[in-house]
């Protein structure tokens, strides 16, 4: 897959090339800006603003249908741009290829770029951008400058807030969902900071909840099913994993999180079963060899504990996050071999 870092470039060559330029700066190709582009527009726009697989196909659909009747319409490109880094990071975040619309959205960020460099709609693609690569300082300042002239964009805060800690007691968050209370990401990632920050699961699953009762999604189930596991309260995760699948058969995290609730709740072979169908259709989770590894090893099956053990540490070796893992898994492997 593309390193991040070489998308980074990409976007900084761009943006040498088109320096930025007053907010009420005009297109630089004409368009037609017909009644029905702009319904177009709404429609790919409200869309991709459910934030589920199905919403980011159908804008992806909608905005490349306005390009090929009106090739000057830059909030399509721009549109297009944002859609395809969100679709970019949510398949970094369950480990699938993301440089095919990371690099998408740098390819149209590039020709809003060229077309409306000042529009409200290319610096939000811009953010969106610098958010989601990393560039957090560049993401701050690029939110900052919309705040300024476009106070009223939910975006514009959620980004200032991303890129800026994302505590959850921010006043950025809170004027992002005062704007707009159904964006979903703001939901999805004050959600998260609840999990992580305050350890406040009850909040952190009023997230997670809104956000399924404006549009429901995979991983917004799989959210909230780990949330549930963390209390405890086991078999309603198990529901909201089920959820997860029902909704998308491929989404290996569902299968993997069954397996590991299975395996806290001792049901080793249920573990076992879950965690195989997991990594038949994602082997890039490295959670998933472990349990499946430990999982053996309480069933006393040698051989295939240490085999997936060893994938285990072949993952996750250097990767700090698995650290307690890690640990785990050499005293296994190390004893099992003996």
């Amino acid at each position: 897959m593309k390193n991040i870092n070489l998308i980074k470039t990409f976007l900084l060559l761009t943006l040498v090339i088109y320096p930025a330029v007053p907010a009420t700066a005009q297109m630089q190709i004409a368009s037609k800006n017909t009644d029905s582009t702009h319904s177009l527009y709404k429609s790919a726009r409200k869309q991709f603003l459910n934030f589920t697989p199905d919403g980011f196909r159908n804008s992806i659909e909608l905005y490349q249908s306005i390009i090929i009747k009106d090739p000057g319409f830059a909030p399509a490109y721009s549109g297009l741009s944002e859609v395809y880094s969100f679709l970019g990071n949510y398949k970094l975040h369950i480990k699938e290829d993301y440089e095919e619309p990371y690099s998408k959205s740098y390819y149209n960020l590039k020709k809003a770029l060229k077309l409306a460099p000042g529009s409200l709609e290319t610096k939000r693609a811009l953010a969106i951008n610098y958010l989601h690569l990393r560039w957090l300082t560049r993401a701050k300042k690029e939110a900052n400058s919309i705040i300024a002239n476009h106070p009223s964009s939910p975006e514009a805060y959620y980004v200032f807030w991303s890129s800026t800690g994302k505590h959850p007691d921010s006043a950025y968050i809170k004027k992002s969902l005062e704007l707009n209370p159904n964006y979903i990401p703001a939901h999805i990632e004050l959600g998260t900071s609840y999990f992580f920050k305050k350890r406040d699961y009850r909040k952190a699953a009023e997230h997670y909840s809104k956000s399924i009762e404006i549009a429901d999604s995979p991983q917004l189930r799989d959210y909230l099913g780990t949330t549930l596991r963390t209390q405890g309260r086991l078999t309603q995760a198990i529901e909201q994993y089920e959820h997860a699948i029902e909704l998308d058969q491929n989404f290996a995290l569902a299968y993997m999180n069954i397996g590991i609730t299975k395996y806290y709740m001792k049901k080793y072979e249920d573990a076992i079963s879950y965690l195989n169908k997991a990594v038949a259709i994602n082997i890039n989770h490295p959670e998933s060899f472990f349990f499946l590894a430990s999982s053996h090893e309480l069933s006393n099956n040698k051989s295939l504990a240490l085999k997936n053990y060893g994938y285990f540490l072949e993952l996750s070796l250097n990767d700090d996050r698995y650290h307690d893992y890690v640990q785990k898994a050499k005293n296994s492997y190390n004893k099992l071999k003996n």
